[in-house]
């Protein structure tokens, strides 16, 4: 079979399984946007969020036959860019916080600082987030993970996930407030 950018998900992924390059390239190319978005979520620069893209491309490809059809594709696929974001991360967890906090109170944004932003300055701002900070942060607010499944997946006590929950939101309401006070004046 002759695949092309036409083909469909479950024509490409029929061909990663008998370990067509074809089939592989273009499955890649239609993913790329949708997964290099996740990895950059994760990733200090756009070279780790490559190399995170590269490597869990590597590892759908090695390891497509055990999607199971009746599971979202696209899922299972962001599912191995996320865990495998989460491995680079610790692997270079070298001084990550390791606090133990119990209860945190959460910095409220009001809802005209949301309302004034657009969903890339958003973006752009916690890209700017520490490692592991933003790593939480994402896994929490955009992915829907809850603490205690954090705390499991990056090897951290459950309080420290908050903190750098709550952190990532006191460091996001600067940047906010300093975006808005920039944008009102020019």
């Amino acid at each position: 079979m002759k695949f092309n950018e036409q083909s469909t998900i479950e024509d490409l992924i029929a061909g990663c399984i008998r370990k067509d390059r074809l089939a592989q390239k273009y499955l890649y190319k239609n993913l790329y946007s949708t997964m290099y978005a996740v990895a950059m979520r994760y990733s200090k620069d756009e070279d780790m969020a490559t190399f995170i893209l590269n490597n869990s491309f590597l590892k759908v490809f090695t390891k497509i036959e055990s999607h199971k059809p009746e599971h979202s594709f696209h899922g299972w696929v962001k599912r191995i860019v996320v865990n495998t974001a989460l491995d680079e991360l610790r692997k270079h967890k070298k001084h990550s916080n390791q606090l133990q906090i119990e209860e945190i109170q959460e910095p409220a944004l009001s809802e005209n600082v949301l309302d004034k932003l657009k969903a890339e300055d958003l973006l752009k701002a916690i890209q700017t987030l520490p490692g592991i900070t933003k790593a939480v942060f994402n896994l929490y607010t955009i992915e829907g993970y809850k603490h205690h499944e954090i705390a499991k997946k990056i090897s951290i006590p459950e309080g420290t996930s908050k903190w750098h929950v709550s952190q990532g939101r006191k460091l996001l309401k600067k940047k906010l407030a300093n975006y808005l006070t920039e944008t009102k004046r020019g």
